[in-house]
């Protein structure tokens, strides 16, 4: 799965198929860890994978979430709380 295919449908086990979707986020380094563990902790099973990648001569960092479309808004409200904090 890629940025220009941000849909993905990914049998499981149980057969049960369920729509994924990419959540990409560019926040500041100093952020990227908190970010990262909030969300682990909240929905770790809900989430397949994350990618961080710095990003050049910025202290910028590029975060994506892989996530199931149930739970895509609750971790978008998360993300955004982790920055009125």
């Amino acid at each position: 799965m890629n940025a220009s295919q941000p849909f993905n449908i990914r049998p499981y086990l149980n057969k049960k198929i369920e729509k994924k979707m990419i959540i990409r986020v560019i926040v500041d380094e100093q952020y990227a860890e908190l970010l990262k563990r909030t969300v682990i902790s909240t929905f770790g099973s809900c989430i397949d994978f994350i990618k961080v990648q710095p990003l050049a001569y910025t202290h910028s960092v590029k975060m994506w979430f892989d996530v199931t479309l149930s739970v895509m808004e609750r971790v978008m409200n998360t993300i955004m709380r982790v920055f009125q904090r």
